[in-house]
């Protein structure tokens, strides 16, 4: 493994450490703390999608630097989804 595959390795480790770390401590503190309000409630949304975010692409950096290519597509495709009653 070449310096840069090795420089992201360690970067994917870093995302995946932080985005679960990051993780847990939202979901302390939700379990914690009451939601009072809308605002409150959008930033434990926020808080989730960044935590998830860093997992993603702490995920993406390590199947990269070993060689196994990422997923095609982060999309969601909604033609495939249901999202109403068909």
């Amino acid at each position: 493994m070449d310096a840069k595959h090795r420089i992201v390795q360690l970067l994917g480790i870093t995302g995946l450490l932080s985005g679960s770390f990051f993780g847990l401590l939202v979901l302390r503190g939700l379990i914690l703390r009451r939601v009072a309000d809308a605002w409150g409630a959008m930033d434990l949304i926020f808080a989730f999608a960044f935590a998830a975010y860093l997992l993603s692409v702490g995920i993406r950096a390590m199947r990269w630097a070993r060689g196994q290519g990422t997923a095609a597509s982060m999309k969601i495709k909604w033609e495939e989804s249901c999202l109403a009653p068909c």
